[in-house]
């Protein structure tokens, strides 16, 4: 569940992949404890008959390849992939919430409408930058060289 500033201004971008299914699919960082708990309660509040959840360790080289993503990408942002369209952080969420049958469809729309629109990357940013304070956290939480510390296994406990 973060996002790099790059990934936050672009609010979608073609990709030159493989045709993907219409159905939505949204990868996130499975290893990190807040993500997780963030796509189980959105697979509750959505109907997830329409949406794929990919935790992104459940992704190959190739198979990131067809999704036009990188695993830098999905470490450091939650991606939403319709077709040829990418959406990443706050734009990814909104857009999953945006497709839920209940209430937090409203909120999912309300993200993309000023000035929520204007406030919400950076609202993505700085809960992606400390998530690993939050509730919930694990050693993967920690993004940037930290992460890369925790992924080769060098970095402090948390």
């Amino acid at each position: 569940m973060h996002s790099s500033r790059a990934d936050d201004s672009a609010r979608s971008r073609a990709v030159a992949a493989k045709p993907r299914p219409i159905r939505p699919i949204l990868v996130y960082d499975g290893s990190c404890g807040l993500c997780t708990r963030a796509m189980k309660w959105l697979a509750r509040h959505t109907a997830t008959e329409t949406i794929t959840f990919l935790a992104s360790q459940e992704l190959d080289t190739t198979e990131f390849a067809d999704l036009g993503l990188t695993r830098d990408q999905v470490n450091t942002s939650v991606w939403w992939i319709v077709g040829d369209s990418c959406l990443s952080g706050h734009a990814a969420i909104g857009a999953a919430l945006a497709s839920s049958r209940s209430r937090w469809r409203y909120l999912g729309r309300l993200i993309d409408v000023v000035p929520f629109r204007l406030i919400a990357p950076s609202a993505y940013r700085l809960i992606a930058s400390n998530r690993h304070l939050l509730p919930g956290a694990t050693k993967s939480c920690r993004s940037g060289t930290l992460r890369a510390d925790v992924d080769a296994g060098t970095s402090e406990r948390l």
